[in-house]
């Protein structure tokens, strides 16, 4: 059981990490939402400032992140090292089917957030498109639709599914 209690360790100190430090990002950010702040640990980015705003979108995507991480490690620990383990040759714990879809959820949390951020802001998604130096119009509406797309409906078949379309699922979202 080795593998599984390491598992449940990393995801209790990546979840404990996560929030910790989103929450105290977003109480400076709160305090601070007039001020710029200098983007750090971005590769391009050195020496330019951005908002609080553009910050705590940042902050999220990480925490998303980390989220996704949580869900992978939980799967493990639900599922098992596998087969090929030294560890351990016991199989799938039997309160597996309620923890899998828990696991899947935070596994595609980032997928979901960013899909639901396109959504409610669709007008900045289109101006990001045409900064990015997309020229046409019709691609500035087309490309967020389709990320929209894509997003939610990987992030629906690996949350309903466990074989073939779990498996489509997670090439949409990877691909």
């Amino acid at each position: 059981m080795k593998s599984r209690h390491v598992a449940l360790l990393l995801a209790a100190a990546v979840f404990a990490a996560a929030v910790s430090v989103t929450a105290a990002n977003v109480v400076t950010l709160l305090l601070h939402s007039s001020d710029t702040f200098p983007v750090e640990d971005t590769a391009g980015m050195e020496g330019v400032e951005a908002d609080a705003a553009t910050i705590a979108d940042h902050q999220r995507y990480f925490f998303f992140q980390s989220m996704s991480t949580v869900g992978a490690l939980l799967l493990l620990v639900v599922h098992g090292p596998g087969p090929l383990s030294a560890d351990e040759q016991d199989g799938p714990l039997e309160f597996a089917s309620e923890k899998t879809v828990v696991a899947k959820l935070l596994i595609v949390a980032t997928f979901v957030e960013d899909a639901l951020r396109v959504l409610f802001t669709f007008g900045v998604q289109q101006q990001s498109m045409e900064i990015a130096g997309w020229t046409s119009p019709a691609l500035h509406t087309l490309l967020p639709l389709l990320s929209l797309a894509v997003q939610s409906c990987g992030a629906l078949l690996v949350l309903a599914s466990s074989g073939v379309g779990g498996e489509v699922g997670c090439y949409l979202l990877l691909g």
